[in-house]
């Protein structure tokens, strides 16, 4: 989902939460959407995606990121400067654990506001 405006308020997240929550017919459900913008979003736009994700109690929760539109000019996968990231399945996870003999909360950390992190849209957790 991509604002074309030069503000982006309120109404284009209200937009992407609407489709997430009430897909159109034969399209499956998703709880994740993007948004990308050209300039930062209103105070108001990033309260509402915040908020996104607490309409639908006893579902799982909808997660909008959102991207300035100068953040995606580069593709840091490709980049030989940005060594390469994979995601981790758990029983990956596991077996790293068991062979280094470590804890959870001794590996590295990576923020979640890295750009590669929110690339793969990692959560708190996820290796």
């Amino acid at each position: 989902f991509c604002d074309e405006k030069g503000k982006t308020g309120v109404k284009p997240v209200e937009t992407l939460a609407n489709l997430l929550i009430n897909p159109p017919d034969g399209t499956p459900d998703c709880m994740r959407g993007i948004i990308v913008v050209r300039s930062p979003l209103t105070p108001f736009a990033k309260q509402a995606v915040s908020e996104a994700g607490q309409k639908l109690p006893g579902r799982t929760p909808i997660e909008i990121d959102v991207f300035l539109e100068a953040e995606l000019l580069v593709n840091l996968t490709e980049c030989n400067l940005v060594p390469k990231h994979e995601v981790m399945s758990e029983d990956l996870k596991e077996q790293v654990l068991k062979r280094y003999s470590v804890k959870d909360s001794q590996l590295p950390r990576i923020q979640f506001t890295d750009p590669m992190a929110r690339y793969f849209g990692l959560r708190r957790g996820e290796v």
